[in-house]
């Protein structure tokens, strides 16, 4: 199976304090499971580190590619489609980073990994939490 992490689940994957569900926690454990971080999450978590809301993150950005790599997670870049894509959403949701996030999850069919309730109510795109 396929995943596409949200960045709040990213973050807390990698992170000492875990609020994820077991749920989630098992098919991160899961050496077969394909699990995908978006660019778009390094994006938004730079830009809320360099704001001051995520001082935390210094770590992540420090070296992110080493951070997916002991996490055996893959990177998933913002193609020109996932972009238009996102802007196309007939979603009422006006963050950039969640609509190209759902976009990716449901143009290269990942399961995506959120806790975020407007994703999961949206029936957009398959939901594990």
């Amino acid at each position: 199976m396929k995943y596409l992490l949200d960045t709040h689940a990213f973050v807390w994957a990698v992170s000492d304090v875990t609020p994820l569900t077991p749920k989630v926690l098992t098919v991160l454990s899961d050496p077969k499971a394909e699990v995908f971080v978006s660019s778009a999450s390094a994006w938004e978590i730079s830009i809320k580190h360099r704001s001051g809301k995520f001082p935390e993150a210094a770590l992540i950005l420090s070296d992110f590619y080493k951070t997916l790599a002991k996490a055996r997670f893959l990177e998933l870049m913002i193609s020109s489609q996932h972009g238009m894509s996102a802007g196309d959403l007939a979603w009422d949701h006006k963050d950039p980073f969640d609509r190209v996030l759902v976009a990716q999850a449901q143009l290269e069919r990942l399961v995506f990994i959120t806790s975020d309730s407007m994703i999961s109510q949206s029936g957009l795109v398959q939901v594990l939490w």
